[in-house]
């Protein structure tokens, strides 16, 4: 129980927050099901990934299991730095702004989502999954942590 108007709001930002990541995730889980839905019936052959360079283009050629693999530790990697940087955005939200603890823990949370938009671009064009569950997917990641910092800093 809150004694003092502060506790109160710091309480109702945390109540806000902890909804958000709920709702979120499953909004994401759902879309990442069905992009490895996507990726499954690929998984015993071969997939070949374009990739283009300016004006070069050339092709790699993985096996699916592969593919699959790293694509499950690419999203639990994202997963455990999303968490971090939730603990770290937590700790410096309800006091006074710190600039550079926020970019110090913002920084891997940035790597890690272009990280995983990419990959999942790369291999999605190339698995034939349709464009707009890719934008779905994509604008979810992207403003997921921005949606985060608006409910605990300005709510």
């Amino acid at each position: 129980m809150a004694r003092t108007t502060q506790e109160a709001n710091i309480e109702r930002r945390k109540t806000l927050v902890e909804w958000i990541i709920a709702i979120t995730t499953i909004f994401w889980s759902v879309w990442w099901g069905f992009y490895m839905q996507a990726l499954l019936p690929n998984a015993d052959s071969n997939i070949d990934i374009p990739i283009k360079v300016f004006l070069l283009c050339f092709t790699i050629k993985l096996p699916g299991s592969l593919v699959l693999v790293c694509s499950a530790v690419v999203v639990s990697v994202f997963a455990i730095v999303f968490v971090l940087w939730l603990w770290e955005v937590h700790k410096t939200a309800y006091q006074r702004f710190l600039l550079r603890s926020f970019v110090r823990s913002s920084a891997p949370l940035a790597f890690t989502v272009l990280t995983l938009l990419g990959g999942i671009l790369l291999i999605g064009n190339a698995v034939g999954v349709s464009p707009s569950l890719m934008n779905y997917g994509a604008l979810l990641t992207l403003f997921w942590p921005p949606v985060v910092l608006v409910a605990i800093w300005k709510v």
